[in-house]
């Protein structure tokens, strides 16, 4: 492969610049408050955003202010934004990135900063927005920032050993870099799939607890509130998205009932345009279909076009499809290690 000798000169920067952290020369700052940090080693969906939501909401229940703070990939701000601060949404998904904006508008009560110097918007959202315990979303390679507990995602239907280093593959660093792991969750998990079927993946780096998980379906909603808890059945449906794993979505789609008449893909975190809603609009016409349907992100970033919210999103049968994890195996694994890292108890 042409890009292979680039995939190992990247690789090559990013062992020393880890080199460069075990040893103390790039510093390593403590916030004053638990910082859980969640990431991944490949680029592309892992399923590692709804297990930040599925975190956040543990942590609510156990009575913590709990913030969440990222980059804001894919936004067209600059520093430090706050996208929501705990009362409301203050900005949309151009300005404070779409996954950002996604979980604010999930969690009223959670404030949400992003930054391209994630050290800033972790300040901010301890000092000025009272966060008690800081969730910190993407940040695997991100590693200024001391983490209590250190979570990796890696995907149940992939062999990361067979995957190549940027530009060549998806893989952002060394293999040796799984070590810096506290806890490695398994996304994407088969029902005949156990932890323990897995570990032979990794057990040359990592020898620690492991948990699993799936990303399961809810109800069809709509940027106006509606819930649709069944109707999509039978339907002809033209499903659209801009995300990494598009047939995952649209296996989900068909899996729920929809008949997908029309499948249309974008590049990730694509910004919509008069003219992308002009093309889904033809493909739904002439296919007949029912029901527009795409994935909560991708309504997320159309929201922050108002020609797209208003003459596309409330103005067509548009349904955007949320998502929730539902922990396979390690459960009470989780919880243990989210207490230890609050301080609340041993990790076991």
């Amino acid at each position: 492969m042409a890009l292979l000798p680039f995939g190992e000169a990247y690789s090559a920067a990013l062992a020393l610049r880890n080199a460069m952290f075990k040893v103390g020369i790039f510093p390593v700052a403590r916030v004053g408050v638990p910082v859980i940090a969640v990431g991944n080693i490949t680029a592309g969906g892992t399923g590692k955003t709804p297990l930040v939501e599925f975190i956040v909401r543990m942590l609510q229940n156990l009575g913590k202010k709990v913030a969440v703070v990222s980059r804001g990939y894919g936004r067209r701000s600059h520093g430090v934004v706050v996208v929501s601060d705990g009362k409301s949404v203050l900005v949309d998904g151009s300005v404070g990135g779409d996954e950002p904006v996604q979980v604010a508008r999930k969690f009223p009560g959670v404030p949400v900063v992003v930054g391209e110097r994630r050290i800033d918007a972790v300040h901010r959202a301890v000092n000025e927005l009272g966060a008690g315990v800081v969730v910190l979303d993407d940040a695997f390679q991100h590693r200024f920032i001391h983490r209590d507990l250190n979570i990796l995602v890696l995907e149940a239907g992939k062999d990361i050993r067979d995957e190549w280093s940027l530009p060549a593959g998806l893989r952002r660093e060394p293999l040796v870099g799984i070590r810096r792991a506290d806890l490695v969750a398994w996304s994407g998990i088969k029902n005949h799939q156990r932890v323990a079927d897995l570990r032979g993946q990794i057990a040359r780096w990592f020898a620690g607890p492991m948990i699993s998980y799936c990303v399961e379906p809810l109800p069809l909603r709509t940027v106006r509130g509606g819930v649709d808890k069944g109707s999509c059945v039978g339907k002809r449906v033209v499903a659209f998205c801009g995300i990494a794993a598009p047939q995952r979505f649209f296996a989900t789609v068909r899996q729920i009932g929809g008949d997908t008449v029309r499948e249309m893909v974008f590049p990730d975190h694509h910004r919509f345009t008069k003219q992308d809603v002009q093309r889904i609009l033809l493909e739904f016409c002439t296919s007949h279909a029912d029901l527009l349907v795409t994935t909560e992100k991708d309504a997320t970033r159309m929201l922050a076009v108002e020609d797209l919210r208003c003459n596309f999103l409330e103005s067509y049968p548009v349904w955007y499809l949320p998502v929730e994890v539902r922990i396979v195996e390690g459960e009470e694994q989780l919880t243990r290690m989210l207490l230890h890292a609050l301080g609340g108890t041993e990790s076991t």
